[in-house]
């Protein structure tokens, strides 16, 4: 624009484009030419352009929050063939999901961009930091460091999706309320030469710890490539990056054989499983036997009717969702005319969370991932104890996911949140057969076997004695996984992937162990069993007698001034318990300690997209004999699981690995 008061001599940026950026680049896809001749245009002449420098901060999205959104990403068939053939192929990771997230799919489409070039060129992003140290992402970073000569990562923290001190030392969210992810800056160098056999070369730079949103822009801008703070990284040969796993975590002997599994050891344990994936909590679990049979005769009833007017022609069928939860699975049985039933054999108990058991409903059509469950507990007659761990860590300085059930665990029991999932090590398997055959109790033994692998149980007898039978070895491994210094000293593994066992050096050190393990499945199995502790029961004057004396809405900690007291706990308006020893807040389970797992699940919840309740107290009221006092005595028997299970802990034995 040569005169800016002159509307003559206006000349307009002819480079905008108007445009899906990857579907733009997907072959024989390109925009309608016929309606906007003059942008595509544009396009074709980008596309042919030498294109060297790539900024931006690209869209994250891994996928819709929910099915009914009917808002799933776009597919683009070249670009993710790429995609899988690169990052995906290189990763050994069970879960590769997050690899389709919108922002690697963009670093996949600038990346090819810039590498076509024969000049070289550089790629810089502003991105969620999950590919700094994911599991997920081991492919993506070992694809990256053989595509460019240089890569340089500020990593600006402010991951709001972990808990506790982990969520304070993230510091403030980068984006303010925009987004709870972290936030990292990449920049990938490629230079007109070949990249040398030993890969990019990679600096990394964090933050810190604890720094407010407004300090971490401040320093952003302050930052220089050249500032002393940054340190070079030296890959692995797992694509880790920073919080690198040890070589001689990785030649332990598995727990289960999984594709993540490099060792050819044999593994623990032959059969292994993922908890219950129902994606539709509110409508299949719940603490009353009777309200959940109510909700599952009103989903199959509304489920057949759809069922009833759809074809493959119709429109999505009716969104009720007080009545029934959609998916893929169920949408797609409905097309083809299928029909419900209501099962009996398919109401069960289950363990929701540690210490919070929940009546569940299974079924295949209304849950969304049985996996193999039905070969660790076809049954509540046909039960086994089970060792349930969680499959990684997401963050260093916390406590393993680690419980013990024997009746189905859900797939989030021992995290609870976003990326959590539970691997489920059954003590037995059962027979294949039909799954919705209830096995009587005299049928169990028949068809049950045991599950830990016969070679393993071999290598065990020959380096501790002919006397170690399949009950020490799974003892053994549940007393392991709560050794102190084991959790300190393979830390960083256990973030990254599904612990593994050593052999310690005597028998004596292995019996300890597995006593110890037997004496802690007992009492995790058997909570509602144990002893309870001698807690004060405070009931303030004017309670209600009866039932109503002990019912409760939400828990919470006493408040001493403006401090939790965390000695004792308010179960109601009138009642508290008291006298909480310092000792039961030692035992954690994942994010929480045993007794913060009971106030965190022991309150009456209304789920809000369909208004179903779950009254807490439900539990303890159908049960034979009703026990209105449940909650109560559950506090004060898992205050005594919490003090024998740290009683246990401290006097584990030393782990002494075997050469």
């Amino acid at each position: 624009m040569r005169d800016a008061g002159s509307e003559a001599d206006y000349e307009p940026f002819d480079g905008i484009v108007l445009t899906d950026t990857f579907q733009s680049s997907e072959p024989h896809d390109r925009q309608d030419t016929s309606m906007f001749p003059r942008n595509n245009e544009r396009i074709e002449r980008q596309l042919a352009l030498d294109i060297r420098v790539i900024l931006g901060n690209p869209p994250w999205s891994v996928g819709q929050g929910r099915y009914d959104d009917q808002n799933v990403n776009q597919p683009y068939p070249a670009l993710d063939a790429m995609l899988s053939a690169s990052y995906a192929a290189n990763s050994i990771a069970t879960s590769k999901k997050q690899l389709h997230d919108s922002y690697v799919r963009a670093i996949r489409w600038a990346s090819n961009r810039v590498t076509q070039s024969s000049s070289g060129g550089i790629v810089g992003f502003v991105t969620n930091s999950g590919f700094v140290d994911t599991k997920a992402f081991d492919g993506f970073r070992k694809a990256v460091a053989s595509e460019f000569h240089a890569i340089h990562v500020y990593n600006l923290r402010g991951n709001q999706r972990t808990s506790g001190e982990q969520s304070r030392s993230e510091g403030g969210k980068v984006f303010g309320s925009g987004s709870r992810a972290g936030v990292a800056i990449l920049l990938l160098v490629k230079r007109p030469e070949s990249v040398p056999e030993s890969g990019a070369k990679i600096r990394y730079r964090d933050i810190g710890d604890y720094l407010t949103r407004e300090r971490k822009l401040e320093l952003a801008r302050e930052s220089d490539l050249a500032d002393d703070d940054w340190r070079s990284i030296a890959p692995n040969e797992h694509g880790d990056w920073i919080n690198q796993r040890s070589e001689q975590f990785a030649a332990f002997r598995p727990l289960t054989t999984n594709s993540e599994n490099e060792n050819p050891v044999q593994p623990l344990f032959e059969l292994s499983s993922n908890g219950l994936k129902t994606n539709r909590d509110a409508w299949v679990v719940n603490s009353s036997a009777s309200a959940l049979k109510r909700r599952v005769d009103a989903q199959v009833a509304f489920f057949n009717r759809q069922s009833d007017r759809l074809d493959k022609s119709a429109d999505w069928p009716e969104r009720n969702v007080a009545e029934f939860k959609w998916d893929d699975g169920a949408e797609r049985e409905a097309r083809k005319g299928n029909k419900l039933a209501v099962s009996e054999m398919g109401y069960r108990t289950g363990v929701y969370r540690p210490f919070f058991k929940q009546r569940i409903y299974m079924d295949r059509v209304l849950n969304s991932r049985r996996y193999r469950l039905e070969y660790c507990f076809p049954s509540d007659i046909a039960s086994t104890p089970a060792i349930v761990i969680e499959s990684k860590l997401l963050a260093p300085g916390r406590a393993p996911g680690l419980f013990a059930v024997n009746v189905v665990p859900d797939a989030k029991i021992v995290g609870g949140g976003t990326g959590f999932q539970a691997t489920v090590l059954p003590r037995y398997a059962f027979s294949r057969g039909s799954s919705d055959v209830l096995l009587q109790a005299s049928s169990v033994d028949r068809q049950r076997r045991d599950n830990v692998c016969s070679a393993a149980l071999d290598s065990y007898r020959s380096m501790y004695g002919s006397e170690v039978t399949g009950d020490h070895m799974f003892a053994y491994v549940y007393g392991l996984l709560h050794s102190t210094d084991y959790r300190k000293r393979y830390e960083i593994d256990l973030t990254k992937v599904l612990a593994r066992i050593p052999e310690v050096t005597s028998a004596d050190d292995f019996f300890a162990f597995a006593d110890a393990g037997r004496r802690l499945l007992d009492l995790h199995i058997g909570y509602e069993h144990a002893e309870p502790y001698s807690l004060e029961e405070q009931v303030s004057i004017g309670a209600p007698d009866g039932d109503a004396r002990w019912y409760v809405e939400k828990m919470r900690w006493a408040k001493s001034g403006k401090d939790e007291d965390r000695s004792t706990i308010t179960v109601n308006d009138w009642v508290a318990l008291s006298g909480i020893p310092d000792e039961a807040h030692r035992y954690v389970v994942g994010p929480r300690t045993a007794l913060e797992w009971l106030i965190d699940r022991y309150r009456i919840r209304v789920d809000k997209a369909s208004g179903i309740v779950n009254d807490v107290n439900d539990w303890g009221l159908e049960l034979d004999p009703p026990n209105p006092r449940y909650i109560i005595d559950l506090i004060k028997r898992v205050t005594t699981v919490s003090v024998e299970t740290m009683k246990i802990v401290d006097n584990l034995p030393p782990l002494r690995e075997a050469e």
